[in-house]
């Protein structure tokens, strides 16, 4: 016999699910750039989001108005993922229509959230939105949440669009056409890529989304009129892909004049607008660091031209112990030192406190600073201690005490591919998103991304050892 049993309904009890969910899910977007928060803390916060969102659930159509009321007073983006989620798993058509409507105001505060929300909901009930909003007759906010979504979820997500890639390189929007050579950048070596780890992995060539009846030389062709278009996010994501494919001669100098143009006009910005372009400038950095080989002539003279909290994320990102002069001499600029601090030692692996090469810190108030929050305030509310620079400067570095000279380092040793494995459990995010790069590059069995839950995390990472261990008895 059927149970007809239904839980009960607790107003305060939803608000507080959706309220938490919206809270701890911004605590994980936040966390992609710390310096303390690793894997375990990570794991943690996956719990309690993942318990509030099983509240939401439970309370089915119960749960949407209350998410969606938060949206619509906060209009931030862990709300908008709270209420995306609840519409997706309603299964409501116009509740996501709603939705839509409120991100399309502020898309740039509000996609994530919605995108993150693709990524947590059941992709069966995901897949057809997908479809549904990649539509050629959708507007460029619905377009670009599709196609970024479709690129984290994998073949699946990218076999529901709508329409062949070709046609949203020809968008007239550039949000749409970066969109696309986002999703491009993944499909440019040759490989298919799944991000749900518990999707079995397809051979190439096999369909996977972009209608890939492009071939590899039609991505190429679309991405080398991309790196021309007259947006600097379409030429600056056409670049990547494209040096992705295997073009760095063409693409890594536009790239460059990308990362400078936006680093000009990041320097002259405040508040919101300069808080938006400090996330897309720190992933064009890390994306041409990596890209660009150690020891480059290039890097000095880069370096010398960008803003210095932009070049002294290239320079962990890059990994280059040539660089550590440079980042040695940051540490008497007021608005960067800590951050130089600790770039200082991810690159060397020498830690400051331990060593006793910090200062006594005196000056980290917000108030002495003339009550403005930057960067600076926040390095040292996330407790980065002040360097002793003249300390730091005393000490040579003994060349031949780190592993891999001349090769990419991280925390003092080359950063090899089962060294990179090894951060993805016990790094901070800021070390593990560098060391995702070096395993994304070294295999194809999975492409690990440290905003996956912590679920896929663990099975990706496992499904990675289990690679290596072939490997070695092969």
């Amino acid at each position: 016999m059927s149970s007809t049993f239904e839980f009960p309904i607790i107003t305060p009890l939803i608000v507080r699910h959706a309220s938490d969910s919206s809270f701890y899910w911004t605590q994980l977007e936040k966390s992609l750039a710390s310096v303390t928060f690793d894997f375990n803390r990570v794991s943690h916060f996956n719990r309690l989001l993942d318990a509030h969102l099983d509240g939401l659930f439970l309370a089915k159509k119960a749960s949407w108005p209350i998410a969606f009321k938060a949206l619509e007073r906060w209009k931030k983006g862990g709300e908008a993922f709270s209420a995306a989620y609840c519409a997706i798993q309603n299964e409501a058509p116009d509740e996501l229509d709603q939705v839509l409507r409120i991100i399309t105001q502020r898309p740039e505060d509000l996609i994530r959230g919605v995108v993150s929300a693709f990524t947590r909901a059941p992709q069966e009930s995901v897949l057809p939105i997908i479809k549904l909003w990649s539509g050629m007759r959708m507007g460029a906010v619905a377009q670009v949440v599709a196609l970024r979504a479709a690129n984290l979820i994998g073949n699946r997500g990218i076999s529901a669009l709508d329409s062949p890639l070709e046609n949203y390189f020809a968008s007239a929007s550039p949000y749409v056409r970066a969109a696309a050579c986002r999703l491009a950048a993944n499909f440019c070596d040759g490989k298919t890529h799944v991000n749900n780890p518990s999707q079995a992995a397809r051979k190439t060539g096999e369909a996977s989304g972009m209608h890939l009846r492009e071939s590899h030389d039609g991505l190429s062709t679309l991405l080398q009129q991309a790196i021309m278009d007259s947006d600097l996010c379409v030429r600056a994501e056409a670049s990547i892909a494209l040096s992705k494919h295997g073009d760095r001669q063409r693409s890594l100098p536009i790239l460059r004049e990308c990362i400078v143009a936006l680093d000009l006009t990041y320097s002259e910005a405040s508040g919101w607008n300069r808080m938006q372009m400090a996330r897309r400038l720190k992933r064009w950095t890390r994306e041409l660091a990596w890209l660009s080989p150690t020891g480059a002539l290039a890097s000095g003279k880069l370096l010398s031209v960008l803003s210095p909290r932009t070049a002294l994320t290239f320079a962990l990102c890059q990994g280059d112990l040539g660089n550590t002069a440079f980042v040695v001499a940051q540490m008497t600029n007021p608005t960067v030192d800590r951050y130089a601090g600790w770039v200082w030692q991810a690159l060397t692996g020498i830690d400051l406190a331990a060593s006793g090469w910090v200062l006594e810190d005196s000056s980290s108030s917000a108030a002495e600073v003339g009550a403005r929050v930057t960067e600076g305030t926040h390095d040292a509310e996330n407790g980065l201690p002040k360097p002793d620079h003249a300390a730091v400067s005393a000490y040579e570095i003994a060349k031949a005490r780190y592993a891999g000279q001349g090769k990419r380092v991280l925390l003092g040793s080359e950063l090899s591919f089962e060294r990179a494995v090894a951060l993805l459990e016990t790094g901070p995010q800021a070390v593990r998103i560098l060391a995702a790069q070096v395993v994304n590059e070294t295999q194809s069995v999975v492409r690990f991304s440290v905003r996956a839950t912590a679920r896929e995390q663990r099975i990706s990472m496992e499904r990675i050892r289990s690679f290596i261990a072939e490997k070695v008895s092969a």
